[in-house]
């Protein structure tokens, strides 16, 4: 076998048009030889060229091949009536959209761009803004119109076609941008250049590149009116009131678009919590503890105060949005919060069903793509000739403009920085900024100030219950509030819901919690009823229930060992098993001790009366554990007690701190103290005798230099009896040499008991070198009653058949100076429908008792009212 040479001759003036490199090849034997053939068309008109191939040099060996080739051009098209796109009137801060089509009706790819004028910079976005076609392919634009003044918009935009580069027909896949389609810069033009310089053969190297000034264009001129926004939101005050902490409340505001134009919206939380909170110290998640400690419940909004359900959105053109906002407090305290509703850009939509978008993904490389335009016109595979039309296509259409341009090799400047022919007006540039504004998914807060904003304001607490008054008779109303603890009960109802009560609680709810349980999770709170004689009349106490707050409050009273309904006769009832049980179902069955009602509900301001009586019908020491539970709030144990004894017993009234007495605090220095007195109240049915030993004072006097530091300064006899229900007054003056602690213990006989110590106690310091050392400490401030939470000299509470009653139960003459003179004015009311005669018992301030004869006076002494 011999080799084959094949020769394709052209004559000189066809080379232009049909290249064929190179024109001589080898052929081996029995093989195929594939020779590429570029196309060059320099008209629109058909062309033909007769290619002769010659073998082996051999006239007798020659074929001859017709050549037949159109050339096209690139058209567009698009659906803008006369060049003119109408925006309805937009807020500002908001944006109004129009979609264009844009089509190639040629048979070749066209690539294309958007310029827009100065006066458009960041006011149009088109999105693509720039992209190829492939032949007889469409895309939708976007155009979007987003306003930042109030003015009229009257200014144009071109749509450029884009010069075909050498490369349009090579092969390669894809012919729609995406979003990676930027506009060229300078540097990157030059780039593109340079790369398809590469593609080209190296006889035609010498061809200059793409040039964008003598790009055809079609001017669209864009008139859009710009108006301020009118978005409200109502109500104008968001005040809560009074919520309960740990609890959701919620709100309901109407956000309405008074404008044209659909404005998208974005709600802002700004909290305004005082510098001074602790948050986290004063947090207290009540609600959320009960949910986190339910396994069947899920929180959604843990690490949340406050939150708006749809927080951005669209708002449509002369309508209204109902939108909740939710406050679940954590903490006690005053909430500020302020609601401000911004305006925003709308986000990038979906394109028409049916259309190709290039925003909808490209098939292009990756290379191509970051090549911009240009890259992605040198992937757009060329396709055979047709020519038929797409429906719509026709030059023609009414609807349509299009043009066409015929290929140019000037060199071309960079038209991103500027518009070298100026048919723009004013400088023109690119949207490569305001193609990645609409792209990006979310909405892009202006910054600029709401269009509209709400204070919200509210109060969390917890319902707080309180004990106002109490009244006993025979007991004064200090001594009837110290033996049920009031104050320390006050304290608890006042403090935050703690641990143990959310688990009791949640226990509660799901029907387990027992009495033992509940003994084991709440300390108790004791409130001693005193001592009575077995088989006397019941012992009563009234207690005043007060809602101080600014919510509802429903208590109740339980106990869990009795069941909460009435049961049949039939049912019998589980019988008691340890000795403790025994004894409170004893208690509970003869109606020993007991609080009526065991419910009740409060509005903000009211008051309730409980009634709580202690019946001795038997001798012994009695306890009754009763639970109080306040919805959405406190869950405490009330430790009723109450001791029968025979009427013979000697007993003293025994409250927290009846056996010892402190002082107020005395400077050092001074010469004439004030007297100070300590109470022996007889608690028991029978007189009390009694005895106190003062000689240990000496022991103190010889201790500080012979000085009668505490001295003792009449009053009742150092021994005698005190009466059921009267008291003894010792008075004692107390003189401190040094800035120190002083005490002392006393032995006090009572009855046939054996002697128990009463400590007296006080404290003196320098008024000069430490004055702050005058503040009385939380001991010395126990004592007094002005100090106590929720105590009031005036009696609000009256128990039946008292008919009488006094302006003030308790009088404070305050300070007063030695050798002057105090009043007090009190009233008494008769509550009776007839006159009622009256007569003052001094008691204790009598002539007989000596404690202070001569010093108080009451006048009138007697009368009638």
């Amino acid at each position: 076998m011999h080799h084959n040479v094949v020769l394709f001759p052209l004559p000189p003036e066809k080379i232009l048009l049909v290249e064929c490199p190179p024109a001589c090849l080898p052929a081996s034997p029995v093989c195929s030889l594939q020779v590429a053939l570029r196309f060059q068309p320099q008209h629109l008109d058909m062309a033909q060229v007769n290619l002769t191939c010659i073998f082996n040099n051999t006239s007798a060996n020659t074929t001859c091949v017709l050549l037949t080739g159109t050339a096209c051009e690139p058209q567009l098209s698009w659906d803008v009536p006369d060049g003119q796109l109408f925006f309805r009137p937009t807020c500002i801060g908001a944006s109004s959209q129009h979609c264009i089509t844009i089509g190639n009706i040629s048979q070749v790819p066209a690539r294309w761009c958007w310029v827009v004028s100065k006066k458009l910079q960041d006011v149009v976005i088109f999105e693509p803004s720039a992209g190829v076609l492939r032949g007889f392919e469409s895309t939708q634009v976007r155009v979007s119109f987003a306003p930042i003044k109030q003015q009229v918009y009257n200014a144009r935009a071109a749509l450029l076609l884009l010069p075909p580069n050498a490369a349009a027909g090579a092969a390669g896949s894809g012919g729609a941008a995406d979003d990676n389609c930027q506009q060229p810069t300078s540097a990157d033009a030059n780039q593109d250049v340079e790369m398809e310089d590469s593609q080209r053969p190296a006889d035609n190297r010498q061809n200059s590149p793409t040039d964008f000034a003598d790009a055809e264009k079609l001017i669209l001129t864009i008139i859009g009116e710009a108006t301020q926004g009118a978005l409200s939101i109502e109500p104008a005050d968001g005040n809560f009131g009074a919520i309960n902490v740990g609890y959701p409340a919620r709100r309901n505001f109407q956000l309405t678009n008074k404008s044209n134009g659909v404005l998208r919206y974005s709600i802002e939380l700004v909290n305004h919590a005082p510098e001074l909170i602790d948050t986290e110290g004063a947090e207290c998640d009540f609600g959320t503890a009960v949910a986190a400690a339910d396994s069947n419940c899920e929180t959604q909004h843990g690490s949340r105060d406050a939150w708006i359900d749809e927080p951005e959105g669209v708002v449509n053109a002369r309508t209204s949005k109902s939108l909740t906002l939710t406050l679940l407090p954590r903490r006690r305290g005053e909430y500020k919060l302020t609601l401000n509703v911004l305006a925003t850009t709308l986000p990038q939509q979906s394109s028409h069903p049916g259309m190709r978008s290039i925003l909808a993904g490209s098939s292009s490389s990756p290379a191509a793509a970051a090549a911009g335009p240009a890259g992605l016109v040198a992937t757009v595979p060329s396709y055979p000739h047709t020519s038929t039309a797409p429906a719509g296509s026709s030059s023609g259409s009414s609807n349509h403009k299009y043009f066409s341009r015929t290929h140019s090799t000037a060199e071309s400047p960079n038209i991103m920085a500027k518009d070298p022919e100026g048919w723009l007006g004013d400088a023109a540039i690119f949207t490569a900024a305001g193609a990645a504004v609409g792209s990006t998914k979310a909405a892009m807060p202006l910054d600029k100030p709401p269009l509209a904003a709400v204070s919200v304001t509210a109060i969390a607490c917890f319902p707080a219950l309180l004990v106002k008054d109490v009244v006993s008779v025979g007991l004064p109303k200090q001594v009837a509030w110290q033996m049920l603890g009031i104050q320390q009960l006050n304290q608890e109802l006042c403090s935050p819901v703690g641990g143990a009560e959310v688990e009791a609680q949640i226990l509660a709810d799901r029907g387990m919690l027992t009495n033992d349980k509940a003994l084991m999770l709440l300390p108790p709170y004791k409130m001693d009823l005193g001592v009575v004689a077995a088989g006397d009349a019941a012992r009563s106490f009234w207690v005043q229930f007060a809602n101080e707050g600014p919510l509802p409050i429903d208590w109740q009273l339980h106990s869990y060992d009795a069941p909460e309904v009435e049961l049949e006769s039939w049912v019998e009832t589980a019988r008691p098993v340890s000795q403790t049980e025994k004894e409170r179902a004893f208690v509970i069955e003869n109606a020993i001790l007991g609080m009526q009602p065991h419910s009740g509900t409060l509005v903000p301001g009211s008051t309730q009366q409980v009634h709580v009586t202690f019946n001795p019908v038997v001798e012994g020491f009695f306890q009754l554990p009763l639970f109080l539970r306040i919805k959405d709030g406190k869950h405490l144990q009330l430790q009723l007690s109450g001791q029968a004894v025979p009427a013979s017993a000697q007993l003293p009234l025994t409250i927290k701190g009846s056996n010892s007495c402190v002082f107020a605090a005395c400077p050092l220095g001074e010469l004439d103290p004030p007297l100070q007195c300590y109470e022996l109240r007889n608690g028991g049915p029978a007189p009390l005798h009694y005895m106190l030993d003062i000689s240990p004072l000496q022991r103190l006097a010889k201790q500080n230099y012979s000085a009668e530091v505490i001295k003792f300064a009449g009053g009742s006899p150092l021994e005698g009896v005190v009466p059921p229900g009267e008291v003894a007054v010792f008075n004692w003056l107390f003189q401190p040499l040094e800035a120190k602690s002083y005490s002392v213990a006393l032995p006090l006989t009572l009855g046939d008991a054996q002697p128990q110590p009463l400590l007296l106690r006080g404290r003196g310091y320098h008024p000069l070198q430490h004055p702050e050392a005058a503040r009385s400490t939380a001991e010395e401030t126990a004592q007094r009653w002005q100090q106590w939470l929720g105590f009031q000299a005036a009696p609000s509470l009256a128990p039946p058949g008292r008919i009488l009653l006094p302006s003030q139960e308790m009088l404070d003459f305050g300070v007063c100076l030695p050798a002057s003179t105090t009043k007090r004015l009190l009233l008494l009311h008769n509550r009776a429908a007839v006159p009622l005669a009256f007569v003052w018992d001094m008691g204790v301030f009598s002539e007989d008792y000596r404690v202070i004869s001569g010093r108080l006076r009451v006048t009138p002494g007697t009368g009638e009212h």
